[in-house]
């Protein structure tokens, strides 16, 4: 999240006492199990007395708190992107400690964060807070509590994190999501209700809860390589398995067909439309229960360039719902 952290933190990895060794990979943006990965036969580095000192404490607090392992992944993967695991008193804004937590934020006074025990405590209480953190790839989780600028840039931090606990000798099970699951839904807890059974009948090559799958493990870094911003219609198509359709959000909406006007809560895997300031128009998929998942969206506000789940209501500040329509991408179809 903090742009300065990079080059500090890639020194921090040669100093200190405790080797690295590298212990987990990642596939396709879904996370491999440790049991999975390979470790390395000789060290790829070594970490200082301070991070060793704050890995432990954290883990300690989550050991207490009786908390699985994969809290202590998540919380050391958050530690790597934003301070590289050192307690630092200054950061981007008010943001200090080893999480970069904000007082104006409500995270605690100075004194309160600048104690990693202190700040491990208040990061769990958030994360404990995001319904099915444990099934989510951990890039997702420690996205869900820090709202990070750049949520991509957790990722890379998974394997260095295991490998501190491993330097620990801390042994807790912190398998989450496998390569296994990258076919299947990553269970993202957000919205919810039924499909209606039309829905996956649209001739897609996907099915709404494959789409939604798609969309779950695409939200760290975008799709592959796809630009994210202003690229809402075609993340639509890509969820679907499809490659091409409609050239903008307000062109499908606009096109001959069944559609839901105004603001009714649209069903899981429904395609959401607004007016907004681009006379593109916007589109986002419906999880259901309210809840969408966006481009150009960080959860709670207009990002540019990232791709999240969140409130729908969020995205009716941009501009006038227009409403809901089936997932139907075929030109000139009328759909169902």
């Amino acid at each position: 999240m903090r742009k300065w952290v990079a080059a500090a933190v890639a020194t921090l990895l040669l100093a200190g006492s405790v080797p690295l060794l590298v212990l987990a990979t990642q596939q396709d943006n879904c996370t491999v199990d440790a049991s999975e990965a390979v470790a390395a036969a000789a060290p790829a580095g070594r970490f200082s007395s301070e991070q060793v000192a704050i890995a432990r404490a954290a883990a300690q607090v989550a050991s207490q708190r009786k908390l699985p392992g994969r809290a202590k992944l998540v919380i050391l993967v958050t530690g790597f992107q934003e301070s590289g695991i050192r307690n630092l008193p200054y950061g981007d804004a008010d943001s200090i400690g080893w999480l970069q937590q904000r007082p104006s934020q409500g995270w605690g006074t100075v004194a309160q964060i600048m104690n990693p025990v202190y700040g491990a405590g208040k990061f769990y209480d958030a994360l404990v807070q995001v319904p099915g953190w444990q099934g989510m790839p951990v890039t997702v989780a420690a996205q869900r509590v820090q709202r990070s600028a750049y949520p991509d840039a957790y990722a890379k931090w998974e394997a260095p994190a295991r490998s501190l606990l491993a330097a620990l000798g801390d042994t807790s099970d912190t398998s989450g999501t496998s390569a296994a699951d990258c076919s299947t839904s990553l269970g993202d807890p957000v919205g919810g209700g039924p499909v209606p059974a039309r829905f996956n009948s649209q001739g897609n090559p996907r099915t709404v809860e494959q789409a939604i799958a798609w969309m779950q493990r695409s939200m760290p870094r975008g799709a592959r390589g796809e630009p994210v911003l202003n690229a809402c219609e075609r993340y639509m198509n890509l969820s679907y398995g499809l490659g091409g359709g409609y050239p903008t959000a307000l062109a499908h909406w606009n096109a001959p067909g069944p559609r839901t006007v105004g603001m009714s809560t649209p069903p899981r895997g429904a395609l959401v439309f607004w007016r907004s300031g681009n006379p593109a128009g916007h589109v986002a998929l419906s999880l259901g229960g309210g809840q969408v998942i966006s481009t150009d969206f960080d959860g709670t506000r207009y990002r540019a360039g990232v791709l999240h789940a969140g409130p729908i209501t969020a995205i009716d500040k941009w501009g006038p719902r227009l409403g809901w329509r089936a997932p139907n991408f075929h030109i000139g179809s009328e759909g169902t």
